[in-house]
């Protein structure tokens, strides 16, 4: 549970620090007039930077195809936020940034008065959320974009291949959400924000009073956690999860295996350098699918500065617990960890510390 710095930077802030890599000058009328419908728009691999020569794989990208050297950098990209794509793009191949710039600026444009509106039917046809999981939760294999998706708790769930969406149909809800945890533990942490997101149409029943809150097993679990990493304590945190590498970890988005290899290589070595780690909890809600729950926490803690060892800083962080019945004891099937340095009033965010505890620095 390191203090990972997830900065939401504008993708302008970005591609003005990566100019000097552009070739030269790209005009907008000349990106719209140089691309051709279904091939790709760059003439570089954005992951490898190596020049397009033969096509080995292409991806949809902001309504564009984008071109690869190799099926592995495909998958390698398929693993970047959208604004990691355009600093690549911005990187190795401009011209497709130009091409998107010229799109947006197209679709600014006011319609046409005789232009034709847009039909419902049209319109339903182009729309197609994209799976929350990268994982199959039916047959473990790779979630195909073409295959057939499902709505559940506010998510798109997709599969592999058809006949993995009648197979998920069949599975109640409960098992459904087994599943996703252990095989698509991302799409754990979407249901979860999605439900966040979701209209409360009577705010005092959001949420259970802080008596029953307390007395929840699962947030009992969650709270135990917090407490166990104040005191750097393994064996309460080993107590706390599903053992044999049967519970998992993420930390802003990305996977960190096992609880086991979490606990050793993240976790206890930073708990050490910041003795007393308390989390200053503002937030906290609960979710229960039959036996499983999920638990958010959110809030702030600080830590020492390593520039200045008498100034802190303020990190703001949120958690989030998947609690399932393990023998009947609640056990942490998969725990997602997330976190940024506190912005500064009128500034950026303050400089990550790799040291901070809870942070790391993940390329």
């Amino acid at each position: 549970m390191n203090a990972s710095t997830v900065l939401i930077v504008s993708t302008t802030l970005l591609l003005g620090g990566m100019l000097p890599f552009w070739p030269g000058p790209v005009t907008l009328a000349a990106a719209a007039s140089a691309t051709v419908p279904g091939e790709p728009i760059n003439k570089a691999c954005p992951m490898s930077g190596n020049m397009l020569e033969e096509v080995a794989a292409t991806r949809e990208f902001k309504g564009q195809s984008v071109g690869f050297c190799c099926p592995g950098c495909g998958k390698t990209w398929d693993k970047k936020t959208d604004d990691a794509r355009m600093v690549l793009l911005a990187k190795y191949a401009p011209e497709a940034v130009a091409v998107f710039e010229a799109a947006e600026k197209a679709a600014a444009k006011p319609a046409a008065p005789n232009a034709q509106p847009e039909t419902a039917a049209s319109a339903t046809a182009t729309v197609k959320p994209d799976p929350v999981n990268k994982i199959c939760p039916i047959m473990e294999s790779e979630v195909d974009k073409d295959a057939p998706t499902r709505q559940f708790k506010g998510v798109t769930i997709g599969f592999c291949c058809p006949g993995c969406d009648r197979k998920w149909d069949r599975q109640s809800d409960e098992k459904k959400i087994a599943m996703l945890v252990k095989f698509a533990p991302e799409a754990i942490t979407a249901i979860a924000a999605a439900a966040k997101a979701a209209p409360k149409p009577d705010a005092s029943m959001s949420q259970p009073d802080a008596a029953a809150l307390a007395a929840n097993p699962a947030v009992k679990v969650a709270r135990a956690y917090m407490a166990a990493c104040g005191k750097a304590d393994a064996a309460a945190l080993n107590a706390l999860f599903l053992n044999k590498g049967r519970a998992t970890v993420s930390e802003n988005a990305s996977d960190e295996g096992t609880w086991e290899t979490y606990r050793d290589h993240h976790l206890m070595p930073e708990l050490k350098e910041m003795p007393g780690f308390a989390m200053t909890v503002t937030k906290e809600d609960v979710q229960t699918f039959g036996a499983t729950s999920i638990v958010r926490q959110i809030g702030s803690f600080t830590v020492p500065d390593p520039a200045n060892k008498d100034l802190t800083k303020k990190y703001l962080a949120a958690a989030t617990y998947v609690v399932v019945d393990d023998g009947g004891t609640p056990k942490i099937a998969h725990l997602h960890w997330s976190s940024r340095a506190e912005k500064k009033d009128g500034g950026a965010a303050a400089a990550k510390s790799p040291d901070a505890g809870h942070e790391h620095d993940h390329k």
